[in-house]
């Protein structure tokens, strides 16, 4: 693979990680709740491990069937 796309998987790494964290710190969201549970439970990593799993999905779901964050239900 060339540069640019171990810059562009870095690039998508980076943005993941962020989005996670954003999506577990947001005020009584979704992402928030299922965090906080699976921090008590598993720990920090393993718990932020299954949110960045969580935003690909529902990143993926957003672009294929164009809907908007409040349609999915996820920040509300």
């Amino acid at each position: 693979m060339g540069k640019n796309g171990e810059r562009g998987i870095e690039w998508f790494k980076r943005i993941k990680a962020d989005l996670a964290i954003d999506g577990a710190n947001a005020a009584s969201s979704t992402l928030a709740r299922k965090y906080a549970r699976l921090e008590s439970e598993y720990g920090i990593r393993k718990a932020m491990l299954v949110i960045e799993q969580n935003v690909v999905y529902l990143v993926w779901h957003i672009i294929r069937d164009g809907r908007s964050c409040r349609e999915l239900k996820i920040f509300i």
